[in-house]
């Protein structure tokens, strides 16, 4: 009798140790947690979710709050242009327009801020702002010519811009002399960009031996002393260099250059300050191998 009660202990023992053994159970598989993705690329979800359903009357009243309590730029320009979408008031969306191009210059981002301002004086030539407005476009024009490596179209824009204000506004402008400043700023870049064109052409011939890049580089030349001839005084100075190199080329004798006294010169590391005729730029060429670096104030 007590060994059938053992024996029956022991079977059901065995039958619930059983099958936890051996690993045969499943592990339960694991749920990969999605989350929804929003609608749209943008830096600031909030700013979509939170103003796009806005009345006119909130917006207003958002907008007053941001922009004396806060310094969310980012959420300010949003709110503009809700407000712009919205408003029938003429008044208020000029001046909104107005400080919307300043809250974009205030972002750094500059080419949108430089539009804002040429909308801005296209649209309300007659206004206050105006003068304001095409001097800020020039100067942050300018700016953006400097910061363009290839393409000249925004320089070539600052300086029309440039004209234009001083043919509208003339010396009794208080932004004349820095008008006329930064023109000469751009006219400078625009000369440095076609010489490189220039030099590039006669690199191209001195490796290729091909006569149609020597024809490219002196019709640039001719074009060069065309287009800069009323604009830059020492402009035959400044070509010099791809006159000589052109001579040498088609097998003239290019003017030769006085040499450098031993005196003169230093096997050390030294650095020797070229003053350009234009105000505020400087080129400082350091070491012996020509590097040279360009150092330009902000204007």
């Amino acid at each position: 009798m007590y060994n059938r009660h053992a024996f029956l202990i022991a079977v059901v023992t065995l039958g619930i140790l059983l099958p936890n053994c051996g690993g045969s159970k499943k592990s339960p598989k694991q749920v990969k947690k999605t989350t929804k993705r929003a609608k749209g690329k943008s830096l600031h979800p909030r700013i979509r979710t939170s103003i796009k359903n806005m009345t006119i009357q909130e917006t207003r009243q958002e907008r007053n709050r941001v922009a004396r309590e806060t310094a969310d730029i980012a959420r300010l320009i949003a709110l503009d242009n809700r407000i712009l979408s919205l408003s029938n008031d003429a008044n208020e969306i000029k001046n909104v327009r107005f400080e919307r191009a300043q809250a974009y210059e205030a972002n750094e981002n500059f080419r949108r801020s430089r539009d804002a301002y040429q909308e801005f004086m296209m649209l309300y030539p007659g206004s206050k702002q105006a003068e304001f407005a095409h001097f800020k476009a020039i100067e942050i024009g300018t700016n953006i010519a400097y910061n363009s490596a290839c393409d000249q179209t925004p320089t070539t824009e600052t300086i029309t811009q440039a004209h234009e204000f001083i043919k509208t506004y003339g010396q009794q402008s208080e932004h004349h002399d820095r008008v006329v400043k930064l023109l000469k700023h751009c006219n400078n870049r625009l000369l440095e960009c076609e010489m490189g064109v220039c030099g590039f052409y006669l690199h191209t011939y001195h490796y290729s031996k091909k006569p149609e890049a020597l024809t490219a580089a002196k019709q640039r030349l001719e074009e060069i002393k065309e287009t800069f001839k009323n604009t830059i005084p020492e402009l035959d100075k400044r070509i010099e260099p791809l006159v000589d190199r052109i001579a040498e080329l088609e097998g003239g004798k290019p003017k030769k250059k006085p040499r450098k006294k031993k005196s003169e010169t230093s096997n050390d590391i030294d650095s020797v300050i070229r003053h350009n005729p234009l105000e505020g730029v400087q080129e400082i060429t350091i070491g012996k191998k020509n590097k040279s670096k360009k150092y330009v104030d902000r204007f």
